[in-house]
């Protein structure tokens, strides 16, 4: 959907899963019925392997309210923030579900 919504635009689609650290039941559940988009990287919350200030719009859907350590949460914003074109030109977008 963001695909077409943004045609045009690189997608890069980032996975911080880690079943030793997120082992809410929800997650494992969620990822048996949705597999991970093709291409998808697998990522530390703490450092994203993208360039400072690569991304117009970065969109962290359903997974925000997964890290449930306040430090790693921290640390994932953190880097959000760091990859986010500067000024206005950037956005997070978070979304959650219920």
């Amino acid at each position: 959907m963001l695909k077409r919504k943004f045609a045009g635009s690189e997608l890069i689609v980032l996975d911080f899963y880690d079943p030793g650290k997120h082992t809410e039941v929800s997650i494992r559940k969620a990822r048996e019925v949705y597999p991970p988009f093709p291409g998808t990287l697998n990522v530390n919350t703490g450092s994203l392997p993208l360039e400072d200030e690569l991304a117009n719009k970065v969109f962290a859907i359903f997974l925000a309210h997964e890290i449930r350590d306040h430090v790693e949460r921290i640390a994932f914003f953190k880097e959000m923030g760091r990859i986010l074109a500067p000024f206005h030109w950037g956005s997070v977008f978070s979304g959650q579900h219920g």
